[in-house]
């Protein structure tokens, strides 16, 4: 990637990359400064020691109720894939140790609900991947995310999510033909979401409502990214909801990431709820086959709008 600084001439002068420092504890105590503004997720603990390993950032993700483990990659070519399940096996089987040191950082009561071990995920931050680390890590049912960073001469660095292309086909098939590379556990308790999972057993009506509105939304918002969660599906700018939406029967129904009394609208579909919407807003809006469609958008653009004009 190549960045430039415009002079007051309308001239361009390049701004160089300049590397993290070889310890991976520069990059890591950049993202642990400043963990909810990149990434929304809240610290837990920094170097996590469980059962003869050690974790470098373990977070937690209020949305998904679920922990998150960051490793930082400063060498290349070693295997994401080993790393992260192994990650992930002891997460699952050291559940209780996990728990216990998030309620004691949080100053949290135990209650059930409060955590969800299925959408626990992996992240992956370094400042290059290999072409053989995106390829192993491209199929539908990993949790994890490749997070590439780079660092810049004047003090700036950019966070890049590397989109990888996620084949149909699960893991867990070649797993099975190389036994021991993956416990059962991860197979019956982990589970990424995608939106088929949503859409499976919908009326047909309803799934045409739903294509039809993504395919608007991503193509008039570019920096829109759709993220399938557990119970819903949301629409996200830079980690924030814009809009959460469930794929009823009859009906989507959508939550708008604004807070009550900040629309103003005269569209009777838009109406208050501040229970029950996944932490998106007070918003909910009902949209149906024989809706105007373009009634919603402009409501989505009015969330759309405050996200961004937040981040200024």
């Amino acid at each position: 990637m190549k960045a430039y600084k415009i002079n007051e001439k309308g001239k361009v002068n390049r701004i160089n990359h300049i590397n993290f420092n070889k310890e991976k504890t520069d990059l890591q105590k950049i993202v642990e400064d400043n963990l909810e503004t990149i990434f929304n997720l809240k610290l837990v603990k920094s170097e996590f020691s469980i059962k003869n390993r050690q974790i470098d950032t373990l977070a937690f993700d209020d949305e998904t109720k679920s922990f998150v483990i960051i490793e930082y990659k400063i060498k290349k070519n070693s295997s994401l894939i080993d790393q992260g399940l192994a990650y992930l096996e002891k997460l699952l089987n050291n559940f209780a140790d996990f728990k216990m040191i998030y309620y004691e950082t949080m100053g949290k009561i135990p209650k059930k609900g409060d955590i969800d071990k299925s959408q626990s995920r992996i992240m992956f931050v370094s400042p290059y991947f290999t072409d053989l680390q995106l390829e192993a890590t491209s199929f539908k049912d990993l949790p994890f995310e490749l997070w590439k960073s780079t660092k810049f001469e004047n003090n700036m660095i950019l966070f890049e999510q590397l989109e990888v292309s996620r084949n149909k086909e699960s893991i867990n098939p070649l797993f099975k033909s190389q036994p021991g590379k993956i416990k059962p556990e991860i197979e019956k308790d982990i589970k990424v979401y995608h939106e088929e999972d949503h859409l499976t057993n919908k009326n047909e009506n309803i799934v045409n409502l739903y294509e039809e509105l993504r395919d608007r939304i991503l193509s008039e918002f570019e920096d829109i990214k759709l993220v399938p969660q557990k119970h819903y599906i949301t629409f996200k700018y830079d980690n924030k909801n814009v809009i959460s939406l469930e794929v009823q029967q009859s009906k989507l129904k959508i939550f708008v990431g604004m807070k009550k009394g900040t629309i103003k609208s005269n569209d009777k579909k838009l109406e208050i709820n501040t229970k029950g919407h996944y932490g998106t807003g007070d918003y909910q809006y009902n949209l149906k086959p024989n809706d105007d469609i373009f009634e919603f958008l402009s409501i989505f653009k009015k969330s759309y709008d405050d996200k961004v004009k937040s981040q200024i």
